[in-house]
């Protein structure tokens, strides 16, 4: 009979060895592996490609300017009308104003009207001025526009607020007869003048002009080679000029032989009193202007009453 004895089975743990000539170098070639894997909080932040860069750097150079636009007459505009804001520098007198910035708005609604204008910081001169202009059009006819200048950066920091004004629909004057072909005479060639009532109706556009009369009275304002008395910018619709002492600029509107020229503004250099008076009384009479004649040499500005209140001949 087989005689079964009961064994205890006792649980070993086995460690292998290995020798120190196998153990270090496995070691220190895991440890270097595990140093060299990039973790997930370690990741390099991406380098922005090219264009992303200059993008980034042109809007940091971009600012807005705000502000709104309104009119005090009680009148309802029809819909077909465009709000029109310019953000102008007119640091510089006697030369075409530079826009900026620019933003047009269709059918704006019930006034106030309320715009934004973004421009490169970098345009803007601490010594400069800088103005808000604004027009309100329907169609090519203009409905209403600021008769006095804003300025886009006020000490106060607060928003622009531009008052525009109506323009009159004025009736139509009558204009002296024209005969169908006009020859002027000797003694009006010899002098540069000719009747007015012999005037060929040209359109304002680009031009110079030296100022010859006021209110009926001859003058005569020197000026540099390079400049003028009246400077007429027909894209920009601004004129610009030296009225003796000082350099004058504004904006200006024709509809047909209508004009109404908008705010002056001038340097403010001192000058002897003769030559000041004659400043004033042609920066005066150009506040009466309603309407112009003009041919190729000459140009007429005249009142609402029709009356001439300045002469130009062409430079």
């Amino acid at each position: 009979m087989l005689e079964l004895k009961q064994f205890s089975i006792e649980q070993v743990t086995i460690m292998p060895t290995f020798h120190n000539n196998f153990l270090f170098p496995l070691f220190f070639s895991l440890l270097a592996i595990t140093a060299c894997k990039p973790s997930p909080e370690s990741t390099p932040e991406q380098t922005p490609t090219k264009p992303e860069a200059e993008q980034t750097s042109a809007n940091a150079d971009m600012a807005t300017v705000t502000g709104e636009v309104w009119y005090r007459e009680r009148i309802k505009l029809p819909d077909d009308i465009q709000l029109q804001v310019y953000l102008e520098d007119v640091s510089k007198m006697d030369v075409a104003v530079t826009v900026l910035a620019s933003n047009s708005y269709d059918n704006p609604g019930m006034p106030p009207w309320s715009f934004e204008l973004k421009y490169d910081r970098n345009s803007i001169n601490d010594k400069g001025r800088y103005v808000i202009r604004a027009r309100v059009m329907q169609g090519d006819r203009l409905r209403f526009i600021n008769t006095q200048a804003y300025d886009a950066f006020p000490e106060t920091g607060e928003p622009v607020r531009v008052l525009v004004q109506a323009i009159a629909t004025q009736p139509n004057r009558p204009q002296p007869a024209q005969p169908e072909a006009e020859t002027m005479n000797e003694d009006a060639r010899e002098s540069g003048m000719e009747d007015d009532a012999k005037l060929v109706r040209l359109p304002l556009t680009s031009s110079s002009w030296q100022l010859t009369e006021i209110e009926g009275k001859r003058v005569n304002i020197n000026v540099r080679e390079d400049q003028s008395n009246l400077q007429i910018d027909e894209q920009e619709s601004r004129i610009a000029g030296n009225s003796g002492c000082n350099l004058f600029s504004g904006s200006y509107q024709v509809d047909g032989e209508q004009i109404t020229l908008g705010p002056l503004i001038s340097s403010r250099m001192a000058c002897v009193e003769e030559v000041m008076k004659l400043e004033q009384d042609y920066l005066g009479a150009l506040q009466k202007v309603k309407s112009f004649q003009r041919d190729k040499q000459h140009l007429t500005l005249l009142d609402e009453q029709n009356n001439e209140v300045l002469k130009f001949t062409a430079r």
